[in-house]
């Protein structure tokens, strides 16, 4: 269960559940590679600011970059 969501963007929402130290990633629309370094980068400082041990992605409504 998501409780805090720490990024929404366009391309990227990212939500927090302290109780299991969890991130929940959900990839938005179209990504381009840039856009998806961008999210991975923002994933990456949430994980260490929050000392997450789990990511959960959902990527299942976006266009990839390398399609």
């Amino acid at each position: 269960m998501i409780t805090e969501v720490l990024c929404e963007e366009t391309h990227i929402e990212i939500g927090y559940n302290p109780d299991a130290k969890t991130l929940h990633v959900n990839w938005k629309g179209s990504q381009t590679i840039d856009s998806m370094k961008k999210g991975c980068d923002k994933i990456l400082e949430f994980m260490k600011a929050r000392e997450c041990n789990k990511v959960y992605t959902e990527s299942s409504v976006t266009e990839p970059a390398y399609a």
